[in-house]
């Protein structure tokens, strides 16, 4: 009776640790211009349509091009013209679409939006922070050298800068705009934003 007992509850387990986490593939849903792609095993490819591509693939678009994603029916990350991106990881686990992204240089828009019961959360990094998107909507541009802007246009965006040993956490409200600069200082005037990046 243990014995059968003991063989009953294999499958249960197993389904139990697979709710935990389960990894995905980033799907390619629209390529525009010249893509590339480095997974690290076939060297740098163009990235055509229906591709699905690995956790640590790193991304380049070239001028006038653009790379889209869909996580699911009503979450996409799209990576604009000059990027350069490393798509870290995406996976369900409890009820999350957990989804990272680290970010060289360039701009991503994005819209994480809830789906069925599954929330949707979109880890952006960058070299002295984090913008988390949780069913939320907005643009996040690295400039190298100079910092990063962030802009909410649904739900809020949080941020998280990383300056010398602290972590300090701010959120940016839907239709507001701030730039976090190498140096840790943040501007959230809107007029200057525009006037400091671009």
């Amino acid at each position: 009776m243990r014995f059968i007992l003991f063989f009953l509850l294999i499958p249960i387990i197993c389904f139990s640790q697979a709710q935990q986490e389960q990894k995905l593939s980033f799907k390619v849903t629209e390529v525009k211009g010249e893509v590339f792609r480095n997974d690290n095993e076939s060297g740098w490819v163009p990235v055509k349509n229906g591709d699905m591509l690995s956790d640590n693939t790193e991304i380049l678009t070239g001028l006038h091009s653009s790379l889209s994603l869909d996580l699911t029916e009503k979450s996409y990350i799209t990576i604009s013209q000059l990027s350069d991106v490393i798509l870290q990881s995406t996976r369900i686990e409890k009820f999350t679409l957990a989804t990272e992204i680290y970010i060289v240089s360039g701009m991503i828009i994005t819209s994480s939006e809830k789906f069925e019961n599954l929330d949707s959360e979109l880890s952006l990094m960058f070299i002295n922070g984090k913008a988390t998107l949780k069913n939320a909507s907005g643009q996040i541009y690295m400039r190298k050298g100079y910092g990063v802007s962030v802009f909410s246009e649904k739900g809020d965006i949080e941020i998280e800068q990383n300056i010398i040993g602290k972590s300090i956490k701010r959120k940016v409200y839907p239709g507001d705009q701030c730039v976090l600069k190498m140096n840790g200082q943040l501007i959230e005037n809107s007029e200057i934003v525009e006037k400091e990046m671009f």
